[in-house]
C-alpha cells in the first residue's frame, strides 16, 4: 500500500519497523561530505543503517552524522545546526509525515512557520522544502510524496476534486500519483472518508477555516 510518510528522493535511506509506516533519513550533501555541529549523542555502530535505527527509537533525533571510515554515528536534534564542511562525513535527514526542527515557544520564533506543541512547524499555506531546509510557499523544484498535517483545518476555496470513503492514504496516493495537473495538498475527513484533492495554485491563509473532524495536508517539496 502507498505510504503518505514516503518521498521518493534518490539518496536516502528507508527503515520499515511498524506495520506500513516507514522512516526515511534522506542526504544533505548529495555530492560532497559535510556533518551537523553540535551532535548531542555519539557512538560507534556497524553501518549506517545501524546509525539509522539508532536515531529512528529516539523522538529527540531529527538528522545523523555518520562516518564509514570510523564507524561514528552522531545524532542531532537540531537542524539549524552550522554544517560543517568534511568528506569523511555524511548527514542524513530525518523525515516523517510531519516535519519539525527547533524548539519554540510563539509563532514569531519559527520565521514562516508556526509553533506548534513547542515545536516549529510549517505555515499552513507554506510546505516544506527539503533541499533549502526551509518553509515555502511554492515548489520550485517540484513535489514530493510528503505530507505536513493540519489537525481541524480546511481549505475552503475550490475548485476541488472530490472522491467519497476513502482512507487517508488511499487520499494521499492519490495527490501523491497526480503527474498532469500537480496536486498541492488536500482535505480529509476521517468521520466519512471524503477527500478533496486541490491543484496547484497559490494559497494564502485566508483560504484555511476551522473545521472539526477534516484535515489539510500540506504536500512538501520533493
Amino acid at each position: 500500500m502507498h505510504s503518505y510518510i514516503i518521498l521518493r528522493i534518490c539518496i536516502a535511506i528507508y527503515i520499515t519497523m511498524y506495520d506500513a509506516n516507514a522512516v526515511k533519513f534522506t542526504r544533505v550533501t548529495e555530492n560532497t561530505g559535510g556533518k551537523y555541529e553540535n551532535a548531542v549523542q555519539s557512538s560507534e555502530v556497524p553501518s549506517l543503517i545501524s546509525c539509522a535505527l539508532v536515531c529512528d527509537v529516539s523522538e529527540m533525533c531529527l538528522a545523523i552524522n555518520y562516518n564509514e571510515g570510523t564507524s561514528s554515528c552522531e545524532l542531532v536534534s537540531n537542524l539549524t545546526s552550522p554544517l560543517m564542511d568534511s568528506s569523511a562525513w555524511m548527514s542524513y535527514n530525518k523525515q516523517t509525515s510531519k516535519f519539525y526542527w527547533s524548539i519554540c515557544t510563539a509563532d514569531n520564533e519559527c520565521s514562516n512557520e508556526g509553533c506548534s506543541s513547542t515545536l516549529c512547524n510549517c505555515l499552513v499555506s507554506y510546505r516544506y522544502d527539503w533541499r533549502l531546509g526551509r518553509c515555502v510557499p511554492e515548489c520550485g523544484t517540484g513535489f514530493g510524496d510528503s505530507f505536513i498535517e493540519h489537525l481541524n483545518i480546511r481549505l475552503a476555496v475550490t475548485p476541488f476534486v472530490s472522491f467519497s470513503g476513502t482512507n487517508l492514504e488511499e487520499c494521499a496516493a492519490m495527490c501523491s500519483n497526480t503527474t498532469v495537473n500537480l496536486c498541492i495538498g488536500f482535505n480529509h475527513n476521517k468521520n466519512n472518508g471524503n477527500c478533496n484533492i486541490k491543484y496547484k495554485e497559490s494559497l494564502s491563509e485566508a483560504d484555511f477555516v476551522v473545521h472539526n473532524g477534516m484535515s489539510y495536508y500540506t504536500r512538501n517539496c520533493n
